[in-house]
């Protein structure tokens, strides 16, 4: 269909015969081609307020964040620990089924009314060490020592820097009094 120069208008653009490209047709290719070259400069950028161009995004471009991110370090938890809290060194005498006697050192923590730490004993054959666990209630104490399958139940009350009191334990079916002094 397009195979004759005369086809070819004065641009060398292929047109449709039943289309002619007349003198007022020619005069606007011009003008319209002048606004597509307008239309895609002013499409590459935008006009901020002091007149300078600033670039624009294209809708495949990822947007810059805008603010950082933060996320809030957590707090350190602070607690405030009990006046019981340190090392207590004490005395202990067996009273059932056998009489003996020894010491004990306590190293604990008080958080509110509970009490955790360690307990060091000499002079029994039932308990050398054990962790130490328990519960205050106003003036009064009660916590267990474990080591291995041996648990000592201790009860006693508290008045100031001394703690006395009873023990019972499964190991022999022992029972006995303590007393103990903060250090």
């Amino acid at each position: 269909m397009f195979d004759t120069p005369r086809d070819l208008g004065q641009t060398g653009v292929a047109r449709s015969p039943a289309a002619p490209i007349g003198p007022r047709s020619r005069a606007l290719v011009p003008v319209v081609c002048s606004f597509a070259l307008l239309a895609m400069a002013v499409g590459c950028t935008t006009a901020n307020p002091n007149g300078a161009a600033l670039p624009t995004a294209s809708a495949s471009e990822t947007p810059a964040a805008t603010s950082a991110e933060v996320t809030p370090s957590p707090s350190p938890i602070v607690a405030t620990l009990g006046s019981l809290t340190g090392a207590w060194k004490g005395t202990w005498t067996n009273t059932s089924p056998q009489t003996a006697v020894g010491t004990f050192v306590l190293t604990w923590a008080q958080q509110g009314n509970l009490v955790f730490g360690a307990i060091g004993v000499t002079g029994s054959n039932c308990l050398d060490a054990g962790n130490v666990t328990g519960n205050i209630d106003g003036s009064k104490i009660s916590f267990g020592a474990v080591e291995g399958d041996t648990e000592i139940f201790y009860e006693g009350i508290i008045s100031g820097t001394i703690m006395t009191g009873t023990y019972r334990s499964d190991c022999g079916n022992s029972s006995g009094t303590w007393t103990a002094v903060k250090a």
